[in-house]
């Protein structure tokens, strides 16, 4: 069963041909996997430097089966390599990188701790996907 919430917003499909996202307006955006690829893509957000970075799921279907998976990171990672750097960012690593797979939507709103956030993910299984509000909020730290 597919972990669903009613959408009344515009939602703006992606194409899953394409792998690398740079989006940088709030919204409602969904992808649905249209071929078995292994590739790993990434949905990279980027609010303005005055605001944080939100995500939350309003539909999740990326099975575990065939190693799917979906991480949302706190951050941008490229290459193994995360920015800003473990060393320049207060928030060890393990709380900044988040994995999930299944059919339950994650419950938790996921707030950034800066602004810029990514949703990295692989879905292996034609038909499966996920849809995300993003929104940009007041950094209270930044006014």
């Amino acid at each position: 069963m597919l972990a669903t919430q009613n959408i009344t917003e515009n939602v703006v499909q992606l194409n899953p041909k394409d792998c690398i996202f740079v989006k940088t307006e709030e919204g409602i955006y969904s992808l649905i996997s249209e071929d078995e690829s292994n590739l790993v893509c990434g949905l990279y957000l980027m609010a303005s430097p005055t605001q944080l970075v939100e995500i939350e799921f309003l539909h999740f279907d990326v099975s575990c089966h065939k190693k799917g998976l979906l991480s949302v990171v706190d951050g941008w990672e490229l290459m193994g390599q995360f920015f800003p750097s473990v060393e320049d960012h207060p928030i060890p690593r393990d709380a900044r990188y988040h994995e999930f797979c299944g059919h339950l939507k994650p419950k938790k709103v996921f707030r950034m701790s800066q602004n810029v956030g990514l949703i990295e993910y692989r879905i292996p299984t034609i038909g499966q996907g996920f849809t995300v509000r993003i929104r940009f909020i007041d950094n209270p730290k930044r006014k």
